[in-house]
Protein backbone atom coordinates (compact mmCIF):
# COMPACT_ATOMS: atom_id res chain seq x y z
CA UNK A 1 0.00 0.00 0.00
CA UNK A 2 1.51 3.65 -0.57
CA UNK A 3 2.51 5.14 2.63
CA UNK A 4 0.22 8.38 1.41
CA UNK A 5 -2.85 6.07 1.01
CA UNK A 6 -2.86 4.83 4.49
CA UNK A 7 -4.84 6.48 7.25
CA UNK A 8 -3.34 6.78 10.65
CA UNK A 9 -6.25 5.90 12.89
CA UNK A 10 -6.87 2.95 11.22
CA UNK A 11 -3.48 1.26 11.44
CA UNK A 12 -3.07 -1.67 13.18
CA UNK A 13 -0.94 -1.33 16.80
CA UNK A 14 1.17 -3.92 15.95
CA UNK A 15 2.23 -2.25 12.87
CA UNK A 16 2.21 1.42 13.00
CA UNK A 17 5.65 1.28 14.25
CA UNK A 18 6.69 -0.09 10.36
CA UNK A 19 4.71 2.58 9.19
CA UNK A 20 6.46 5.75 10.82
CA UNK A 21 10.00 3.83 10.48
CA UNK A 22 8.78 3.41 6.14
CA UNK A 23 7.89 7.25 6.38
CA UNK A 24 11.59 8.00 8.18
CA UNK A 25 12.87 6.41 4.84
CA UNK A 26 10.71 7.84 2.62
CA UNK A 27 12.00 11.29 4.23
CA UNK A 28 15.33 10.47 4.33
CA UNK A 29 15.28 9.59 0.35
CA UNK A 30 13.05 13.04 -0.24
CA UNK A 31 15.88 14.96 1.33
CA UNK A 32 18.55 12.75 -0.50
CA UNK A 33 16.95 13.44 -3.94
CA UNK A 34 16.20 17.21 -2.78
CA UNK A 35 20.04 17.56 -2.19
CA UNK A 36 20.99 15.79 -5.37
CA UNK A 37 18.79 18.60 -7.34
CA UNK A 38 20.68 21.05 -6.17
CA UNK A 39 23.76 20.32 -7.24
CA UNK A 40 22.06 19.40 -10.64
CA UNK A 41 20.95 22.97 -10.86
CA UNK A 42 23.60 24.90 -9.48
CA UNK A 43 25.74 23.13 -12.81
CA UNK A 44 23.00 23.71 -15.55
CA UNK A 45 24.33 26.02 -18.33
CA UNK A 46 22.24 28.95 -18.67
CA UNK A 47 19.87 29.20 -21.11
CA UNK A 48 21.77 32.05 -23.75
CA UNK A 49 24.29 29.19 -23.89
CA UNK A 50 21.97 26.74 -25.25
CA UNK A 51 17.95 26.42 -26.13
CA UNK A 52 15.42 26.01 -23.51
CA UNK A 53 15.16 22.20 -24.21
CA UNK A 54 18.17 20.93 -24.44
CA UNK A 55 20.14 19.88 -21.22
CA UNK A 56 23.87 20.62 -19.62
CA UNK A 57 25.30 20.38 -17.16
CA UNK A 58 29.04 21.66 -16.08
CA UNK A 59 31.69 19.66 -14.06
CA UNK A 60 31.00 22.42 -11.19
CA UNK A 61 28.78 24.11 -9.92
CA UNK A 62 28.17 27.84 -11.58
CA UNK A 63 29.23 30.82 -9.06
CA UNK A 64 25.48 31.88 -9.49
CA UNK A 65 24.00 28.47 -8.35
CA UNK A 66 23.86 29.64 -4.38
CA UNK A 67 21.99 32.29 -5.28
CA UNK A 68 19.87 30.57 -7.45
CA UNK A 69 18.92 28.02 -4.80
CA UNK A 70 18.63 31.00 -2.46
CA UNK A 71 15.93 33.07 -4.21
CA UNK A 72 13.94 29.55 -5.37
CA UNK A 73 14.13 28.13 -1.93
CA UNK A 74 13.30 31.54 -0.34
CA UNK A 75 16.68 30.67 1.63
CA UNK A 76 19.05 33.00 3.29
CA UNK A 77 22.36 32.93 1.36
CA UNK A 78 24.18 31.56 4.22
CA UNK A 79 21.62 28.65 4.36
CA UNK A 80 22.05 28.08 0.71
CA UNK A 81 25.67 27.78 1.01
CA UNK A 82 25.53 25.62 3.53
CA UNK A 83 22.71 22.90 1.40
CA UNK A 84 24.60 22.85 -1.28
CA UNK A 85 28.06 22.91 -0.19
CA UNK A 86 26.37 19.44 1.92
CA UNK A 87 25.28 18.38 -1.65
CA UNK A 88 28.21 18.70 -3.52
CA UNK A 89 30.56 17.25 -0.78
CA UNK A 90 27.81 14.04 -1.03
CA UNK A 91 27.77 13.93 -4.56
CA UNK A 92 31.55 14.27 -5.28
CA UNK A 93 33.05 12.91 -2.47
CA UNK A 94 31.10 10.40 -0.27
CA UNK A 95 28.96 8.04 -3.11
CA UNK A 96 28.52 5.72 0.01
CA UNK A 97 26.87 7.60 2.28
CA UNK A 98 24.54 8.98 -0.06
CA UNK A 99 23.52 5.64 -1.46
CA UNK A 100 22.65 4.47 2.27
CA UNK A 101 20.80 8.20 2.14
CA UNK A 102 19.02 7.90 -0.56
CA UNK A 103 17.92 4.51 -0.20
CA UNK A 104 16.86 5.72 3.24
CA UNK A 105 19.08 3.77 5.81
CA UNK A 106 20.21 6.65 7.31
CA UNK A 107 18.72 9.89 7.89
CA UNK A 108 20.09 13.77 6.81
CA UNK A 109 21.52 14.44 10.35
CA UNK A 110 24.01 11.26 9.74
CA UNK A 111 24.81 11.85 6.26
CA UNK A 112 25.56 15.68 7.75
CA UNK A 113 27.89 14.23 10.47
CA UNK A 114 29.98 12.28 7.87
CA UNK A 115 30.70 15.15 5.74
CA UNK A 116 31.28 17.14 8.94
CA UNK A 117 34.52 14.60 9.60
CA UNK A 118 35.12 13.24 6.32
CA UNK A 119 37.12 16.57 5.21
CA UNK A 120 38.89 15.69 1.32
CA UNK A 121 40.85 18.59 2.04
CA UNK A 122 42.23 17.05 4.86
CA UNK A 123 41.49 13.44 4.01
CA UNK A 124 42.70 11.31 1.12
CA UNK A 125 40.26 9.38 -1.35
CA UNK A 126 41.33 6.38 -0.02
CA UNK A 127 41.35 7.29 3.48
CA UNK A 128 37.86 8.28 3.37
CA UNK A 129 36.75 5.10 1.28
CA UNK A 130 38.37 3.02 4.46
CA UNK A 131 36.00 5.00 6.90
CA UNK A 132 32.90 4.09 5.04
CA UNK A 133 33.36 0.83 4.34
CA UNK A 134 33.77 0.14 7.68
CA UNK A 135 31.03 2.77 9.53
CA UNK A 136 28.32 3.23 6.23
CA UNK A 137 26.94 -0.23 6.60
CA UNK A 138 26.66 0.35 11.04
CA UNK A 139 25.33 3.76 11.07
CA UNK A 140 21.17 2.93 10.84
CA UNK A 141 21.62 1.44 13.99
CA UNK A 142 23.55 4.28 15.89
CA UNK A 143 22.69 7.64 17.06
CA UNK A 144 24.45 10.69 15.58
CA UNK A 145 26.89 11.12 18.75
CA UNK A 146 27.49 7.33 18.32
CA UNK A 147 28.53 7.55 14.44
CA UNK A 148 30.09 11.10 15.48
CA UNK A 149 32.05 9.07 18.13
CA UNK A 150 33.20 6.60 16.05
CA UNK A 151 34.08 8.67 13.10
CA UNK A 152 36.24 10.46 14.88
CA UNK A 153 38.35 7.37 16.71
CA UNK A 154 38.31 5.57 12.98
CA UNK A 155 40.07 9.17 11.90
CA UNK A 156 42.63 9.59 14.62
CA UNK A 157 43.83 5.86 13.96
CA UNK A 158 44.31 7.01 10.24
CA UNK A 159 45.50 9.62 10.19
CA UNK A 160 47.46 10.87 13.86
CA UNK A 161 47.88 14.44 12.45
CA UNK A 162 44.80 15.07 11.42
CA UNK A 163 43.06 17.32 14.91
CA UNK A 164 46.15 19.42 14.65
CA UNK A 165 45.28 20.08 10.84
CA UNK A 166 41.79 20.83 11.80
CA UNK A 167 42.36 23.45 14.74
CA UNK A 168 45.13 25.18 12.61
CA UNK A 169 41.97 25.56 9.43
CA UNK A 170 39.60 26.27 12.34
CA UNK A 171 41.03 29.41 13.72
CA UNK A 172 41.88 30.80 10.47
CA UNK A 173 38.01 31.06 9.98
CA UNK A 174 37.50 32.64 13.45
CA UNK A 175 34.82 34.83 13.93
CA UNK A 176 32.28 36.41 15.85
CA UNK A 177 28.26 36.56 15.46
CA UNK A 178 25.59 37.42 17.01
CA UNK A 179 21.31 36.39 17.18
CA UNK A 180 18.29 36.74 18.71
CA UNK A 181 16.15 34.16 20.60
CA UNK A 182 12.97 34.49 19.10
CA UNK A 183 11.43 32.86 22.17
CA UNK A 184 12.74 34.95 24.67
CA UNK A 185 13.78 37.59 23.32
CA UNK A 186 17.49 37.59 24.34
CA UNK A 187 20.77 37.85 22.44
CA UNK A 188 23.84 35.65 22.13
CA UNK A 189 27.33 36.83 21.47
CA UNK A 190 29.36 34.06 19.98
CA UNK A 191 32.96 33.40 18.79
CA UNK A 192 33.85 30.40 17.05
CA UNK A 193 37.55 29.10 15.94
CA UNK A 194 39.38 30.46 18.96
CA UNK A 195 42.49 28.88 20.04
CA UNK A 196 42.02 26.54 23.02
CA UNK A 197 44.63 28.39 24.78
CA UNK A 198 43.27 31.80 24.66
CA UNK A 199 39.69 31.36 24.95
CA UNK A 200 40.50 29.31 28.42
CA UNK A 201 42.50 32.83 29.29
CA UNK A 202 39.75 35.13 28.73
CA UNK A 203 37.22 33.11 30.36
CA UNK A 204 39.42 32.36 33.12
CA UNK A 205 39.73 36.26 33.47
CA UNK A 206 36.21 36.83 33.64
CA UNK A 207 36.11 34.40 36.12
CA UNK A 208 38.22 36.00 38.47
CA UNK A 209 36.89 39.44 37.50
CA UNK A 210 33.22 38.04 38.28
CA UNK A 211 34.30 36.54 41.66
CA UNK A 212 36.20 39.43 42.87
CA UNK A 213 33.20 41.69 41.87
CA UNK A 214 30.65 39.15 44.03
CA UNK A 215 33.33 39.55 47.05
CA UNK A 216 33.09 43.33 47.44
CA UNK A 217 29.11 43.32 47.15
CA UNK A 218 28.18 43.01 43.54
CA UNK A 219 24.52 41.95 43.17
CA UNK A 220 23.63 38.69 40.86
CA UNK A 221 25.11 34.91 40.25
CA UNK A 222 28.69 34.35 39.00
CA UNK A 223 27.22 33.64 35.90
CA UNK A 224 25.54 37.05 35.49
CA UNK A 225 28.14 38.85 36.46
CA UNK A 226 30.17 37.33 34.11
CA UNK A 227 28.06 38.26 31.37
CA UNK A 228 27.81 41.71 32.32
CA UNK A 229 31.54 41.96 32.56
CA UNK A 230 31.65 40.08 28.91
CA UNK A 231 29.08 42.76 27.38
CA UNK A 232 31.23 45.56 29.05
CA UNK A 233 34.30 45.36 27.24
CA UNK A 234 33.12 44.01 23.99
CA UNK A 235 30.13 47.46 24.02
CA UNK A 236 32.90 49.86 24.62
CA UNK A 237 31.24 50.75 28.50
CA UNK A 238 34.95 49.24 29.89
CA UNK A 239 37.20 50.67 27.58
CA UNK A 240 40.21 52.30 28.90
CA UNK A 241 39.58 51.65 32.46
CA UNK A 242 41.61 49.29 34.91
CA UNK A 243 40.07 46.40 36.38
CA UNK A 244 39.48 48.05 40.11
CA UNK A 245 37.50 50.33 37.86
CA UNK A 246 35.64 48.13 36.08
CA UNK A 247 34.63 46.64 39.25
CA UNK A 248 33.98 49.44 41.23
CA UNK A 249 31.42 50.45 37.90
CA UNK A 250 29.60 47.35 38.33
CA UNK A 251 29.01 47.65 41.57
CA UNK A 252 28.09 51.30 41.79
CA UNK A 253 25.73 51.05 38.38
CA UNK A 254 27.61 53.42 36.89
CA UNK A 255 26.68 54.79 33.56
CA UNK A 256 29.04 53.99 31.08
CA UNK A 257 28.96 55.23 27.52
CA UNK A 258 29.05 52.17 25.03
CA UNK A 259 28.95 51.88 21.34
CA UNK A 260 25.79 53.09 19.68
CA UNK A 261 23.38 50.31 18.19
CA UNK A 262 20.56 51.43 15.55
CA UNK A 263 16.89 50.83 16.68
CA UNK A 264 13.83 50.92 15.10
CA UNK A 265 10.81 51.82 16.95
CA UNK A 266 7.32 53.89 15.89
CA UNK A 267 6.74 57.53 17.84
CA UNK A 268 3.51 56.44 20.14
CA UNK A 269 6.00 53.02 21.21
CA UNK A 270 8.99 55.62 22.27
CA UNK A 271 6.76 57.54 23.73
CA UNK A 272 5.09 54.99 25.89
CA UNK A 273 1.42 55.11 24.44
CA UNK A 274 1.62 51.81 22.87
CA UNK A 275 3.44 48.48 23.41
CA UNK A 276 4.09 47.36 19.44
CA UNK A 277 7.72 45.88 19.18
CA UNK A 278 10.57 48.32 17.95
CA UNK A 279 13.32 46.38 16.26
CA UNK A 280 17.71 46.67 16.77
CA UNK A 281 19.03 46.47 13.39
CA UNK A 282 21.10 43.70 12.39
CA UNK A 283 19.88 41.47 15.60
CA UNK A 284 16.02 41.53 15.18
CA UNK A 285 12.68 42.52 16.95
CA UNK A 286 12.57 43.59 20.39
CA UNK A 287 9.72 44.16 22.65
CA UNK A 288 8.79 47.95 23.47
CA UNK A 289 10.22 48.11 26.35
CA UNK A 290 14.25 47.08 25.24
CA UNK A 291 13.71 49.36 22.11
CA UNK A 292 12.93 52.11 24.67
CA UNK A 293 15.82 51.34 27.33
CA UNK A 294 18.44 51.01 24.37
CA UNK A 295 16.92 54.05 22.75
CA UNK A 296 17.73 56.25 26.45
CA UNK A 297 21.27 54.61 26.19
CA UNK A 298 21.90 56.51 23.26
CA UNK A 299 23.99 59.17 24.98
CA UNK A 300 25.55 60.95 22.53
CA UNK A 301 27.10 60.39 19.21
CA UNK A 302 23.41 59.45 17.84
CA UNK A 303 21.30 60.95 15.20
CA UNK A 304 17.80 61.03 14.79
CA UNK A 305 15.83 59.95 11.57
CA UNK A 306 12.09 60.24 10.79
CA UNK A 307 10.40 58.03 8.48
CA UNK A 308 6.48 58.09 7.00
CA UNK A 309 5.46 54.90 6.02
CA UNK A 310 2.23 53.88 3.74
CA UNK A 311 -0.62 50.93 4.84
CA UNK A 312 2.29 47.90 3.46
CA UNK A 313 5.24 49.75 5.77
CA UNK A 314 7.42 50.54 3.00
CA UNK A 315 8.83 54.06 2.98
CA UNK A 316 7.10 57.34 1.86
CA UNK A 317 9.25 59.50 2.80
CA UNK A 318 11.85 60.19 5.69
CA UNK A 319 15.09 61.80 6.82
CA UNK A 320 17.44 63.03 9.63
CA UNK A 321 16.42 65.44 12.27
CA UNK A 322 20.28 65.67 12.51
CA UNK A 323 23.46 64.68 10.86
CA UNK A 324 23.97 63.68 7.14
CA UNK A 325 21.34 61.19 5.91
CA UNK A 326 22.00 57.41 4.32
CA UNK A 327 21.68 56.86 0.54
CA UNK A 328 18.45 55.11 -0.24
CA UNK A 329 15.31 53.82 2.15
CA UNK A 330 15.66 49.88 2.09
CA UNK A 331 16.59 48.96 5.55
CA UNK A 332 18.43 45.50 4.30
CA UNK A 333 20.17 44.06 1.19
CA UNK A 334 17.93 43.93 -2.01
CA UNK A 335 19.05 40.30 -2.97
CA UNK A 336 16.76 37.77 -2.72
CA UNK A 337 16.12 36.67 0.62
CA UNK A 338 19.39 38.30 1.87
CA UNK A 339 18.38 40.01 5.37
CA UNK A 340 22.35 41.69 5.56
CA UNK A 341 21.65 44.89 7.00
CA UNK A 342 21.91 48.32 4.47
CA UNK A 343 24.78 49.80 6.46
CA UNK A 344 26.60 46.62 5.68
CA UNK A 345 25.88 46.77 2.15
CA UNK A 346 27.00 48.85 -0.55
CA UNK A 347 25.57 51.10 -2.66
CA UNK A 348 24.60 49.52 -6.20
CA UNK A 349 24.00 51.35 -9.56
CA UNK A 350 20.54 48.69 -11.29
CA UNK A 351 21.79 50.43 -14.08
CA UNK A 352 25.42 50.43 -13.97
CA UNK A 353 26.87 53.76 -14.79
CA UNK A 354 29.13 52.38 -17.20
CA UNK A 355 26.37 51.71 -19.30
CA UNK A 356 24.59 55.22 -18.51
CA UNK A 357 23.17 54.63 -15.05
CA UNK A 358 22.73 57.93 -13.13
CA UNK A 359 23.51 57.68 -9.26
CA UNK A 360 20.05 58.25 -7.96
CA UNK A 361 17.61 56.88 -6.03
CA UNK A 362 15.77 55.77 -8.81
CA UNK A 363 18.44 53.77 -9.65
CA UNK A 364 20.22 52.27 -6.79
CA UNK A 365 19.74 50.31 -3.63
CA UNK A 366 22.15 48.57 -1.30
CA UNK A 367 23.65 45.20 -2.11
CA UNK A 368 25.90 43.15 0.64
CA UNK A 369 29.64 41.56 -0.48
CA UNK A 370 26.99 38.45 -1.54
CA UNK A 371 24.79 39.81 -4.02
CA UNK A 372 27.06 43.28 -5.61
CA UNK A 373 28.71 41.09 -7.99
CA UNK A 374 25.76 38.29 -8.95
CA UNK A 375 25.37 41.09 -12.27
CA UNK A 376 28.89 39.80 -12.99
CA UNK A 377 27.71 36.20 -12.67
CA UNK A 378 24.65 36.15 -14.97
CA UNK A 379 22.13 37.76 -13.13
CA UNK A 380 19.97 40.90 -14.32
CA UNK A 381 18.76 43.38 -12.48
CA UNK A 382 16.15 46.05 -13.00
CA UNK A 383 14.33 48.29 -11.07
CA UNK A 384 10.76 49.35 -13.38
CA UNK A 385 9.62 51.46 -10.35
CA UNK A 386 11.59 52.81 -7.79
CA UNK A 387 12.15 50.30 -4.40
CA UNK A 388 11.17 47.14 -6.69
CA UNK A 389 13.93 45.25 -7.93
CA UNK A 390 13.86 42.45 -10.54
CA UNK A 391 16.46 39.92 -10.62
CA UNK A 392 16.34 37.20 -13.66
CA UNK A 393 18.55 34.39 -12.98
CA UNK A 394 21.11 32.64 -15.84
CA UNK A 395 18.44 29.91 -15.67
CA UNK A 396 15.48 32.59 -17.03
CA UNK A 397 13.61 32.84 -13.03
CA UNK A 398 12.59 35.69 -12.59
CA UNK A 399 12.17 37.24 -8.62
CA UNK A 400 11.12 40.38 -7.54
CA UNK A 401 12.38 41.71 -4.31
CA UNK A 402 11.57 44.59 -1.96
CA UNK A 403 12.94 45.97 0.71
CA UNK A 404 12.06 44.49 4.22
CA UNK A 405 9.39 47.19 5.65
CA UNK A 406 10.26 49.46 8.41
CA UNK A 407 6.84 49.06 10.17
CA UNK A 408 5.79 45.44 10.04
CA UNK A 409 2.00 44.52 9.81
CA UNK A 410 1.49 43.49 13.23
CA UNK A 411 -1.96 42.02 15.09
CA UNK A 412 -3.45 44.57 17.62
CA UNK A 413 -1.53 43.68 21.47
CA UNK A 414 -3.56 41.45 23.50
CA UNK A 415 -1.47 40.85 26.54
CA UNK A 416 -2.02 38.04 29.03
CA UNK A 417 -2.74 38.54 32.45
CA UNK A 418 -0.20 37.48 35.29
CA UNK A 419 -0.25 37.78 38.75
CA UNK A 420 3.13 39.03 40.95
CA UNK A 421 5.12 35.66 40.62
CA UNK A 422 4.98 36.06 37.03
CA UNK A 423 2.21 33.14 36.47
CA UNK A 424 -0.38 33.84 33.86
CA UNK A 425 -3.94 33.67 34.89
CA UNK A 426 -7.32 34.43 33.10
CA UNK A 427 -8.47 37.70 31.83
CA UNK A 428 -9.87 39.39 34.78
CA UNK A 429 -12.71 41.05 32.25
CA UNK A 430 -10.87 44.90 33.24
CA UNK A 431 -9.53 46.95 30.29
CA UNK A 432 -5.76 47.24 29.83
CA UNK A 433 -4.33 50.67 30.51
CA UNK A 434 -3.04 50.60 26.61
CA UNK A 435 -6.36 49.32 24.57
CA UNK A 436 -7.60 52.44 26.27
CA UNK A 437 -4.39 55.00 25.08
CA UNK A 438 -3.36 55.53 28.68
CA UNK A 439 0.62 55.67 28.49
CA UNK A 440 2.23 52.12 29.97
CA UNK A 441 3.78 52.04 33.09
CA UNK A 442 7.68 51.15 31.33
CA UNK A 443 6.96 54.58 29.49
CA UNK A 444 7.62 56.46 33.39
CA UNK A 445 11.14 54.98 33.45
CA UNK A 446 12.70 57.65 33.26
CA UNK A 447 10.42 60.50 32.44
CA UNK A 448 12.94 63.93 32.09
CA UNK A 449 15.61 61.91 30.08
CA UNK A 450 12.63 60.37 27.16
CA UNK A 451 10.37 63.25 26.91
CA UNK A 452 13.55 65.05 26.16
CA UNK A 453 13.98 62.47 23.19
CA UNK A 454 10.37 62.32 22.11
CA UNK A 455 10.38 65.90 21.76
CA UNK A 456 13.65 65.11 19.45
CA UNK A 457 11.11 63.26 17.33
CA UNK A 458 8.84 65.19 17.18
CA UNK A 459 10.01 67.81 15.19
CA UNK A 460 8.19 68.12 11.80
CA UNK A 461 6.92 64.37 12.75
CA UNK A 462 4.41 64.04 9.46
CA UNK A 463 3.22 65.43 6.61
CA UNK A 464 0.16 63.67 5.89
CA UNK A 465 -2.31 62.69 8.63
CA UNK A 466 -2.75 59.12 6.67
CA UNK A 467 0.88 57.91 7.19
CA UNK A 468 2.40 56.08 9.86
CA UNK A 469 4.87 57.83 11.91
CA UNK A 470 7.97 55.78 12.58
CA UNK A 471 11.79 56.60 14.23
CA UNK A 472 14.83 55.61 13.81
CA UNK A 473 17.88 56.05 15.82
CA UNK A 474 21.13 55.92 13.63
CA UNK A 475 23.88 55.16 16.46
CA UNK A 476 27.24 57.01 14.99
CA UNK A 477 31.03 56.27 16.11
CA UNK A 478 30.73 58.08 19.98
CA UNK A 479 33.05 61.05 19.91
Amino acid sequence: MVLAAMVWSEIPNAHIGDVVAAWARQRAHDDAELLIGMVHLARSTPLDELGDAEVGRAGTSYAWGSSEIAALLTLTPTAADRELGLAEHLHDHLPVVLAAFRAGRIDRSKAWMFCEYLDPAELSAAQIAVVCERLVPGASGWTTRQLANRLWRAILAIDPAYQRRKCRGAVEKRGVSCHLDPITGTATVSARGLPPDEAAAACARLDRLAETARRKGCAGTLGQISADLYLGMLDGRFHGLAETQIIDALIGDTELVREGVEVHIGLPTLMGRDEWPGEIAGVGPVSADVARAAVARQYRGGSWEFAIVDETGQLLHGGFLRSRPKTGGDQNCIGPGCARTARRSDLDHTLDRGKGGDTVEENAGPACYRHHPDKDRGWALSQPVPGRFVWTSPLGRVYTTRGEPIRHDLPEPQPAEHDEGGRRHPPSGSTHPLAAGRPAAAATARPDRDRHRAAAVLVRPARTHSAHRWCTVAAQEPR
